[in-house]
């Protein structure tokens, strides 16, 4: 029983000194020193991972634009609600919420993109009304990223 306590415990401690390094020294050091991403994931789980990845998302402002709530973060605005004519949707622009992001490796990225969004829109109740969320690669709204609902965890094309 004591050998059980104790191995738990050396867990507990080594995923919080790992997230305590992924503060410190960032993520990319931490992949490094944990053998790669999957050994990182697997010792602090997914949830820790969103909860450091939003961790990027400290200064985030809510405005109206036309009436319609946008989200940015300094001078780029990632998230927009459309108005009820265009369909309520939200519209995200990747590049925007990528520079946000940008000392996050790619693979970690594109992995945990749909989680943190979920999460940052359901702290706002202006955003999060059952819309619509669409991931555009930029403003043009050429290329489609992702589409999916918030409150949703079923894949959707």
């Amino acid at each position: 029983m004591k050998d059980k306590i104790r191995h738990i415990l050396k867990e507990e401690s080594i995923k919080k000194n790992l997230l305590d390094l992924i503060k410190s020294e960032g993520i990319v050091y931490a992949i490094e020193l944990s053998g790669g991403f999957d050994n990182l994931i697997s010792i602090i789980g997914n949830e820790n991972m969103v909860d450091v990845l939003l961790g990027f998302f400290d200064n985030l402002e809510l405005k109206y634009f036309r009436g319609n709530p946008t989200l940015s973060q300094g001078y780029d605005t990632f998230l927009e609600k459309s108005s009820q004519f265009w369909g309520g949707d939200i519209i995200v622009y990747d590049d925007g919420f990528r520079m946000i992001l940008k000392d996050v490796p790619n693979v970690i990225y594109k992995q945990y993109r749909r989680d943190i969004l979920k999460k940052i829109i359901r702290k706002y109740p202006e955003l999060n009304d059952g819309s619509e969320v669409i991931v555009f690669a930029d403003r043009g709204k050429y290329r489609k990223f992702d589409k999916f609902y918030v409150d949703n965890d079923e894949e959707q094309d």
